[in-house]
């Protein structure tokens, strides 16, 4: 008995159409169905003119780079396997288009804060402190003239293009050929070579080549805002959660009478006990929201587990969630 199975192409990234082409030798008249299954994942083959069986599939998300085997077997008319083969494809890392100058600017960073680096400067804690400033500057503007917007999961990293601003592109280009030229002012091999002095009068260079993207990063307000994160009935029973919702936004609602501040809180449910036991209190929050003091965010009953529940569970979360926010 021979089988020839094989996906085209045979490596990709996730999402990523593929073919997979199986040919049973000396079976005629033995198989009934040929399926193929992945990661629980089932499906059923074609058969063409000349006995041959195909399937055109999507390489699914949330796939770990490596080896992805698609297990395809034939059943008889008993439903019986007869046969099963076990067909790789290999999903390759998603590659990540850097910011153009970037790969450079994360290199130094990374030699800045190698093990041997962060040794030599424990000598002198001070330059230490100046060292650990520059490179949280050095990334706040990296993030601030990139036009990405990545998304990372364990298993992905995407730019979904949600970036909507409106600064000139030759502007914020001019802007990063400036960040490239400050940082090359970083003498790396003094500070590999332990002369402090020279490196730390190397970071002064850099910082006054810098000048310009410093200015702009201050013509942007950072706007913070408060949240309490509150766990339903976790770790703590019912009726403390109910306790601690009421605790926490008379706090917050007292707050507001002596300092300007936006509040941000999710989760229906929360909204619904003070609604039910603390009528006074639930109106004060109905007042701030008018005001503009407190935002209601996220759309959902409760904040749920998100691995193990299922379609239903989501949708009722959602339905339920944004339907009493309405109302």
């Amino acid at each position: 008995m021979e089988v020839k199975a094989r996906v085209e192409p045979s490596e990709g990234k996730v999402g990523d159409s593929v073919t997979l082409r199986v040919q049973f030798a000396r079976m005629e008249g033995q198989i009934k169905s040929v399926y193929a299954t992945a990661n629980h994942e089932r499906w059923q083959l074609h058969k063409d003119k000349e006995g041959k069986y195909s399937l055109n599939m999507q390489i699914p998300p949330f796939v770990s780079p490596g080896t992805y085997n698609i297990n395809t077997f034939a059943e008889n008319e008993k439903k019986e396997k007869i046969v099963e083969v076990t067909v790789p494809f290999m999903v390759k890392d998603e590659e990540v288009e850097e910011e153009p100058g970037f790969s450079r600017v994360n290199h130094i960073i990374q030699e800045m804060e190698s093990a041997k680096c962060k040794t030599l400067l424990k000598e002198n804690p001070l330059l230490l402190e100046k060292t650990e400033n520059y490179i949280l500057s050095i990334r706040v503007a990296k993030r601030l003239l990139s036009s990405k917007t990545y998304q990372t999961s364990p298993f992905l990293r995407k730019d979904p293009g949600v970036n909507k601003s409106l600064i000139p592109k030759r502007h914020i280009s001019r802007l990063r050929k400036i960040l490239l030229a400050g940082i090359e002012k970083i003498d790396l091999k003094s500070l590999i070579g332990g002369n402090l002095a020279r490196f730390e009068k190397s970071i002064e260079a850099s910082l006054n080549e810098l000048e310009p993207v410093r200015k702009f990063a201050k013509e942007y307000t950072l706007h913070l805002t408060a949240n309490a994160h509150i766990d339903l009935a976790w770790l703590w029973r019912w009726k403390e959660t109910v306790q601690i919702c009421h605790d926490t936004f008379s706090s917050v609602v007292d707050k507001m009478q002596k300092y300007s501040f936006t509040f941000t809180q999710s989760q229906a449910q929360t909204y619904k006990w003070i609604e039910e036991r603390y009528p006074d209190l639930f109106q004060k929050i109905k007042k701030a929201v008018l005001q503009k003091k407190w935002e209601i965010v996220g759309g959902m009953w409760a904040e749920p587990d998100c691995n193990l529940i299922d379609g239903e569970s989501w949708v009722r979360q959602i339905l339920y969630g944004k339907k009493y926010f309405k109302e």
